[in-house]
Order: structure tokens, then C-alpha cells, then sequence
């Protein structure tokens, strides 16, 4: 009693029961940390998809143009290949190792699997070219200005290659998690 009055009965909140998720078209009820990660799987590698695109669009735009001596142009593409690998290696091993948080849940779907399956592809394709043939292929574009060395074309095509690979290891995963990819239905037997 406070001040003289009875306490009336506070009523208790009913038990907290998780709401569907956005429109009730979730396959789990409300947050969770599985949903977070695949949709930060999913925006890391369609980022890099994007991202790859347009690099390789503007990189043989200023190539095709002709605007450039060869001297920018070797500098350009030193330039533009750094911010590429740097891009690269900031958003792939983030969408993969989120992903293969995913795919340990129980009901991960078989497309998470193979989704994370293609982007650890990717990046291990990436992390090849990047230290077996990009390093040397850069390296021969030093001193700038300096004329190519024999090898140049074989590396040089051998880059395009699994740069290409890579690209399209990620597109696959990425179509995956965007489309397909997320929690099988838990069925219980009634």
C-alpha cells in the first residue's frame, strides 16, 4: 500500500512469442544471426560482382580509347590493379567466411552450401592469380615505361583467364544466395 490506496494487480505481459518475419514470408521467425550473415554474404559478393564489372569496363574503355602513351597507360593499369586486389580482398573473404558461418547451421539449404562452395572457389582462384601471376606480371611492368619482357602475354593472359574464372565462381554464388539460398523448412510431424 503507498499512501493509503491499494495496489491493484499489475498484469503481465503474455509470453513473448517471435512474430513472422517481414509479410510472414520468412521461412524463421523474426531476427537471426543465420539471416544476418547470409544477407552480408549476399551483399559483399554482388557487391564484388558489381564492382569487378565496372573495373574491367573501365579498364578497357581507357585501353581501347587510345588516349593514353604507353607510359600512363602502365601506370593506370598498376594503379587500377591495386585498387582492384585491394577491393577484392576487403569484400570476398567477408561474404565467404560469413557464409561458411551459414552453412554450419543445421537447416542450412543445399544452395548455402553450394553457394559457399563457389565463393571459397573464387577466392582461392583470386589468391592464385594474385600471387602467382599478378606479382610477376606487375613486376614486368617495372620500371614503367621499360619494355615487356618475353613472358609478358603468358602471364598476361593467364590473368585474364582466372579473373574471369573468379568473376564467374562469384556471379554463380552470388545468383544462388540471392535467389535460392537460406534455411530449409523445419517440418514436425503432428
Amino acid at each position: 500500500m503507498l499512501l493509503g490506496r491499494s495496489a491493484a494487480p499489475v498484469p503481465c505481459p503474455p509470453p513473448y512469442t517471435a512474430s513472422p518475419g517481414r509479410a510472414g514470408n520468412s521461412r524463421e521467425p523474426g531476427f537471426s544471426m543465420v539471416h544476418f550473415l547470409l544477407g552480408v554474404s549476399r551483399f559483399c559478393l554482388t557487391l564484388w560482382c558489381g564492382g569487378a564489372f565496372l573495373f574491367v569496363w573501365l579498364t578497357v574503355r581507357d585501353i581501347l580509347s587510345g588516349q593514353f602513351e604507353s607510359v600512363v597507360l602502365d601506370q593506370l593499369l598498376l594503379n587500377h590493379f591495386a585498387v582492384f586486389y585491394y577491393f577484392s580482398f576487403g569484400f570476398l573473404p567477408v561474404g565467404s567466411v560469413f557464409l561458411g558461418a551459414v552453412v554450419r547451421h543445421p537447416r542450412s539449404s543445399f544452395h548455402s552450401r553450394l553457394g559457399f562452395g563457389l565463393a571459397m572457389g573464387g577466392l582461392m582462384v583470386l589468391l592464385l592469380d594474385y600471387f602467382f601471376v599478378f606479382s610477376p606480371l606487375r613486376d614486368m611492368l617495372l620500371p614503367i615505361g621499360a619494355p615487356r619482357p618475353q613472358g609478358f602475354r603468358g602471364y598476361h593472359r593467364l590473368s585474364e583467364c582466372l579473373n574471369a574464372l573468379t568473376f564467374l565462381l562469384n556471379l554463380a554464388a552470388a545468383a544462388l544466395l540471392n535467389f535460392k539460398a537460406g534455411l530449409r523448412e523445419h517440418h514436425t510431424l503432428e
